[in-house]
């Protein structure tokens, strides 16, 4: 039995926490994550270079009949040292999980500091920062536990009704200190279609640095990390998730995030979809067209995707968005109305929708 203490994670007591009919005592069903199976030969004390606090996320693998990949939110706990907000679990302290589901299998990463001084930039959240500075701070050390199925005792935990159960197997801690500047990608949080190799699963991501053409690709629940970056610039990335045995992505999404310095920071991405955006920039269209905005000139721009025959309307150098496309190739008349109420000249624009992407039409005088 693991003698130290167990940090229950304030935000997830629902749901788990009942006893035995007549018991009249407290026995919450709880997944534990606990320093002492990950933190090998790093001291766990106030000490110079020493381990003094981590952050666990588990990640729900369901059961071998019914299997699932989703992450719960990580162990971070109200402080009052710190003003209330929310900060990384002492390493003398266990965290446990008590929004879990009897019967399933969780795995869990850890992200461990050196510092006690962190908060995270809201409840569940994994991401640290400098209450001071407000940077992110990246974890001094980094494993996983519970990821080794065939070796016995080092694969996921399985929660027990009415019991704390400890992942074990963990991986040595590794340095995770680096003056590298990139930006990461962390596929096991994209939110939509959760990982597998079924239809309506992710089998793989594939994303894109749009600044560089760079493209990368991993395996869903991997991270995708792009390197040799510009800090204080901001980057932005497509990501297309892939179904197993297909050439074309089923989802997309974009996302972005300003580099730090000698720092892997996360980017922020937006929900996969299946559905994507054509964007037509008037102001670009009415140039083509030796034409501009204002009086005397053009007020209104027209857009109607070719043979749906319900145009949009927008005021000249506004952009139109036609939402909720399915990815495939389309074309757009637009068409122009002058001050004085007559037509102006017209536009052919195509583009080639992919899912969860705004792509911007190619332009061309009609």
């Amino acid at each position: 039995m693991n003698p130290r203490p167990i940090t229950l994670l304030a935000a997830l007591l629902v749901g788990c926490g009942t006893s035995p009919v007549g018991t009249g005592i407290d026995l919450p069903t709880v997944v534990a994550v606990s320093a002492e199976d990950f933190r090998g030969e790093v001291p766990c004390s106030n000490a110079p270079g020493a381990m003094r606090s981590f952050v666990a996320t588990l990640t729900d693998l369901g059961t071998k009949e019914e299997p699932t990949s989703f992450s719960l939110p990580s162990s971070v706990v109200r402080s009052d040292a710190l003003g209330g907000r929310f900060a990384p679990v002492s390493c003398l302290q266990a965290a446990g999980f008590s929004f879990v589901v009897p019967g399933h299998r969780y795995s869990a990463e850890v992200e461990a500091y050196d510092r006690t001084d962190l908060v995270a930039l809201g409840p569940g959240s994994r991401v640290l920062v400098d209450p001071a500075s407000g940077n992110y701070v990246p974890p001094r050390w980094t494993t996983h536990c519970g990821t080794n199925s065939d070796v016995p005792g080092q694969g996921p935990v399985v929660a027990a009704i009415y019991r704390t159960r400890y992942v074990r197997g963990c991986g040595p801690l590794s340095e995770a200190y680096s003056t590298e500047t990139a930006i990461r990608i962390q596929t096991d949080n994209a939110s939509g279609p959760p990982c597998g190799s079924d239809p309506g699963q992710v089998e793989r991501f594939e994303a894109t640095l749009v600044e560089t053409g760079a493209v990368q690709t991993a395996d869903c629940g991997e991270a995708i990390v792009f390197g040799g970056l510009e800090g204080s610039q901001t980057y932005h990335f497509e990501l297309f998730g892939y179904e197993a045995g297909e050439l074309f992505p089923t989802w997309g999404t974009s996302c972005f995030r300003t580099a730090q310095s000698g720092a892997i920071v996360d980017a922020g991405c937006g929900t996969l979809l299946a559905s994507g955006s054509m964007e037509v920039e008037t102001a670009a269209v009415i140039a083509s067209l030796g034409e501009s905005c204002g009086p005397g000139a053009i007020v209104s721009v027209a857009g109607d995707i070719i043979a749906t025959g319900n145009p949009t309307s927008v005021p000249c150098g506004a952009t139109i968005r036609f939402d909720g496309l399915e990815p495939k190739s389309y074309g757009v008349h637009v068409s122009t109305l002058k001050s004085d109420g007559s037509a102006g000249p017209k536009a052919i624009c195509d583009a080639i929708v992919v899912p969860g992407i705004a792509r911007r039409a190619n332009c061309r005088p009609e």
